[in-house]
């Protein structure tokens, strides 16, 4: 279960670098930025494209997820609960 920093990508090098240590059957659950789902730029892309070959599977967390924590309204950040699996 993580919730790795947002500031520049580190949550997609995170989740791939704790995705590199699962052993087979385990998973990775994490709150990550929507930002790589959207993106345009090299890192974003190629993320969704090895997060698409893993089978993982990302869903947007209501805007309200973080209501009242200062840092969410300071930066209005959506984001998305994300799982991976390692066969």
């Amino acid at each position: 279960l993580m919730n790795p920093p947002f500031e520049k990508g580190q949550d997609m090098e995170h989740v791939r670098h704790a995705f590199g240590l699962l052993k087979p059957g385990g998973r990775i659950v994490a709150v990550m930025s929507a930002g790589p789902f959207f993106r345009q730029e090299a890192k974003a892309a190629a993320f969704r494209e090895w997060f698409d070959e893993e089978n993982g599977v990302h869903e947007p967390l209501p805007d309200s997820s973080f209501q009242g924590v200062e840092a969410f309204r300071q930066t209005g950040v959506r984001t998305e609960l994300i799982t991976l699996d390692r066969q």
